[in-house]
């Protein structure tokens, strides 16, 4: 196998760089690869982090979950792991979500569409057939995992204050001889983010889905066009590294291997965050969203179980005097935090923080006409 500069060699670490592009300057954009190759025969994990720039606890997960942790593993190690530590080297370098040469472009929504009713909502005229330069970029490497991947990780993290969970994708099929395949899919991904070991949370109903061209994210893609388990862990805060969500990706990274049998271990119990269980399957949902302007001073933390009629947040004006009708900001529905989004202006119908609350959907579904 061979990823740029980088070649496996069994039971060896290799390292090099795959060119995805070429600055106006003459210089490249490359992306770091790691190939971990065991000296037995088995699958191909892809482990990628950082495609948001300033997310970057998925770099450091990578280095600790492949490049340390398997430095001498190699002789247990059955299959291969490809690592990319960033996808978005021009990101990482200036701290930013995009990348500085295409910064009108969410990086993780460059990737193909499997969606057949992708055209039908484009404006007369319009040209949405030219890809952009991060998308020319991201072709290349989603190109190699086709041709190489059996499962795949992408790592990122989410705001100021949040506690680690993993994303799993609602599967969308066309036709019900789709549907056998994608439902089996589904349950495939369930038992790997369970099996990573934090909370797992559905992802947003199908059209909120793919009105977030979510479809179209590292994870998305290759669920829906490679036809490979693949899960999103989002490891706390973005901006910063918090210590416990890095040693969680590490510990779910090696958990993801024993999985696969590519590593004879026991999986590592992550029980220093929250694990929150209310018994029932959870999807992602901005909630609560306040009906006026004012400033909001929150009463819970990530992992917080909250009930109906719960208060969330104190809501007063610019002086301090309660809005509303005691001052409150009401959570309508049971779940528990994932996340508080940053800031204490708040606007009507803006949610200032997102829940998990009940998911009531199948694995997989038809894709919304």
């Amino acid at each position: 196998m061979k990823i740029g500069t980088c070649v496996a060699k069994p039971g060896k670490m290799s390292f090099g760089f795959l060119e995805v592009m070429t600055h106006f300057d003459g210089t490249p954009e490359r992306l770091p690869v790691v190939i971990a190759a065991g000296r037995h025969d088995g699958p191909c994990f892809w482990v990628t982090g950082n495609i948001h720039g300033d997310e970057y606890v998925g770099l450091l997960a990578v280095q600790g979950g492949v490049t340390r942790a398997l430095a001498d593993r190699l002789g247990d190690l059955h299959g291969t792991v490809v690592a990319l530590p960033t996808l978005n080297p021009a990101g990482l370098r200036v701290g930013r979500r995009e990348a500085y040469y295409d910064p009108a472009t969410d990086p993780n929504r460059t990737f193909p569409d499997a969606n057949p009713y992708a055209d039908t909502d484009l404006a007369e005229g319009e040209d949405d057939d030219t890809p952009t330069p991060y998308e020319v970029a991201s072709g290349v490497y989603f190109e190699l995992m086709r041709q190489t991947a059996n499962y795949h990780i992408d790592l990122h993290a989410m705001s100021i204050q949040a506690t680690p969970f993993t994303l799993v994708d609602h599967l969308l099929y066309h036709g019900e001889d789709e549907r056998p395949r994608m439902e089996q899919l589904a349950l495939q991904m369930h038992s790997l983010a369970r099996a990573f070991g934090i909370p797992v949370i559905n992802e947003f109903p199908s059209r909120k889905y793919i009105k977030n061209r979510l479809h179209r994210s590292t994870g998305g893609a290759a669920s829906h066009v490679l036809g490979i388990p693949s899960i999103t862990p989002e490891l706390g805060m973005g901006g910063d590294v918090e210590p416990k969500a890095l040693r969680a990706g590490i510990a779910g990274i090696h958990n993801a291997l024993v999985w696969a049998e590519m590593l004879p271990d026991d999986p590592i119990v992550i029980d220093w965050i929250p694990q929150p269980d209310l018994g029932y399957p959870v999807r992602r949902e901005p909630h609560p969203r306040p009906a006026m302007t004012g400033i909001a001073a929150k009463l819970v933390t990530p992992g917080d179980v909250v009930r109906a009629g719960d208060p969330v947040a104190e809501l007063r004006d610019i002086w301090g005097r309660p809005l509303g009708d005691d001052g409150y900001l009401r959570t309508e529905k049971d779940g528990w935090v994932l996340n508080l989004r940053p800031g204490v202006g708040v606007y009507p119908n803006r949610a200032i923080m997102d829940l998990a609350v009940r998911d009531d959907d199948p694995l997989a579904l038809p894709w919304p006409e």
